[in-house]
């Protein structure tokens, strides 16, 4: 099956000179935002494929609306506290400053939006793929 990743395809943009991360520190969120909308809006209209979003993705109607005309939507939920861990690490976005504000943002988003989600907080990467192989294809 087809694979896209929206945040590699944002990096592509750079030829990956430089990641997200980057991006947003040198050319401020905004700007990543407009690349971001740019990638998501360019995603073919063709099944099957599995597209991987970058966290922010949802943040943006647009993005919203044309991500839920391509097919069905999987959240993939972590626990807040797993989200504190990585951004102690540096695995959050650098504009990160309240881990709890920036849960409680995105989950109201996710959250507004009609699709299954899964809680992989404890999972390994097989039982988390399995768990969407589930959600997705119930019936085997």
């Amino acid at each position: 099956m087809e694979h896209f990743d929206t945040d590699a395809l944002v990096e592509n943009m750079f030829e990956n000179a430089l990641s997200c991360r980057n991006i947003v520190q040198t050319h401020g969120i905004e700007f990543f935002r407009d690349l971001e909308k740019q990638v998501v809006l360019s995603l073919p209209l063709h099944p099957p494929a599995i597209i991987s979003l970058g966290g922010g993705t949802l943040l943006d109607k647009d993005n919203r609306v044309y991500l839920q005309c391509l097919g069905n939507l999987i959240f993939l939920e972590v626990e807040q506290s797993i989200l504190q861990d990585r951004w102690k690490s540096g695995h959050l976005p650098c504009t990160v400053q309240d881990v709890t504000a920036f849960y409680e943002e995105r989950l109201s988003h996710y959250h507004s939006i009609s699709c299954p989600s899964i809680d992989i907080s404890r999972k390994t990467v097989e039982e988390a793929a399995l768990g969407v192989l589930n959600l997705w294809n119930p019936h085997g």
